[in-house]
């Protein structure tokens, strides 16, 4: 997810922020990332957040994935 306007007058990624909900790369075929891209936190400067999850089956099932957004987290 990224904003609508790629750059807001901050200076484009990764100030502008950006969350990967599910990422499947091919070299990793049974494990999804969710990662979170800021200024502060990106892999440029290898600090960005993530995490990851084996998901069976990624490549030959469907799967719905989710992001749980809340005001306080």
């Amino acid at each position: 997810m990224l904003p609508r306007d790629w750059d807001l007058g901050n200076g484009g990624w990764p100030a502008n922020g950006e969350i990967d909900i599910m990422e499947h790369v091919g070299y990793d075929p049974s494990v999804v990332h969710a990662t979170v891209h800021t200024k502060a936190h990106n892999h440029v400067d290898g600090t960005q957040i993530g995490r990851q999850i084996v998901v069976p089956r990624t490549q030959s099932e469907f799967h719905t994935y989710v992001l749980e957004w809340e005001e306080s987290s």
